[in-house]
């Protein structure tokens, strides 16, 4: 099951097919324009309609990537995932208000964000064309993104994995089949980014200069870099053996 639980306690059942327009018709609501059209002005590059329904509205999805056990909930500007079967277990239901008081639970305290807000602020969007390289993932349009909300200046390549692959699953499904095969392969979002899409793991030369790709098939851009940061000195390594790995 895919779909949110809202702080009413209403259950609604969306699948990823449909949660770009379920949630796109809850931003178009009258009473929810004025705060939708403020939220929105940070979003350049994914649309904005998925965080507002739970980084404003605080609806606690459940499902995400595929996971039916899961379900993330809105703390401190990030989503954390409690398990479904965790909570049966702790409270015999679940209800909106029994998802916050486990969230102040000593082992939830300890998790890490989930997934993260797809804004150009908290994803600290810049393009490579700038030339103020930072350790980040690089989508094949050449844009560094990092998220770090719930972790140092650093920030985390495994939950900005996550949070774009969670986006870009809602704004285009026909990507699930793909998603769904990685992930019985034994993949991750990580390995998904860069076999399928062409995105790249990168790591500035300050903090050991690696890049992570998959296979050849990479836009003229991305090309262009990975033989410019070759000349510099980096790292390069192709996953696509790892992916011949798993499916062995």
């Amino acid at each position: 099951m895919t779909g949110f639980l809202t702080p009413e306690d209403e259950w609604i059942e969306v699948d990823y097919f449909h949660l770009q327009n379920f949630c796109k018709e809850i931003c178009q609501r009258t009473e929810n324009q004025e705060a939708f059209f403020q939220f929105a002005k940070d979003y350049k590059n994914f649309s904005p309609y998925f965080d507002f329904v739970v980084f404003y509205l605080k609806y606690a999805f459940v499902g995400p990537l595929l996971n039916d056990n899961l379900i993330l909930a809105h703390r401190n500007g990030s989503l954390i995932a409690l398990e479904i079967s965790d909570l049966v277990d702790m409270y015999g239901t679940i209800k909106y208000r029994t998802i916050l008081n486990a969230l102040q639970d000593r082992y939830y305290l300890a998790q890490l964000p989930y997934i993260n807000p797809c804004s150009n602020s908290e994803l600290k969007c810049r393009p490579i064309s700038s030339k103020r390289f930072y350790s980040s993932v690089i989508t094949d349009q050449g844009v560094m993104m990092m998220s770090t909300t719930g972790f140092d200046q650093r920030g985390s390549h495994g939950v900005t994995n996550m949070t774009i692959t969670n986006m870009l699953l809602i704004e285009n499904p026909m990507l699930i089949s793909d998603f769904q095969s990685c992930l019985q392969e034994g993949g991750t979002c990580n390995d998904f980014l860069l076999e399928n899409l062409g995105y790249l793991h990168f790591v500035s030369k300050k903090e050991g200069g690696l890049i992570l790709y998959g296979g050849e098939n990479h836009s003229p851009i991305i090309d262009q870099f990975l033989l410019d940061r070759k000349n510099e000195g980096y790292f390069e390594k192709d996953i696509t053996k790892r992916k011949k790995e798993r499916s062995a």
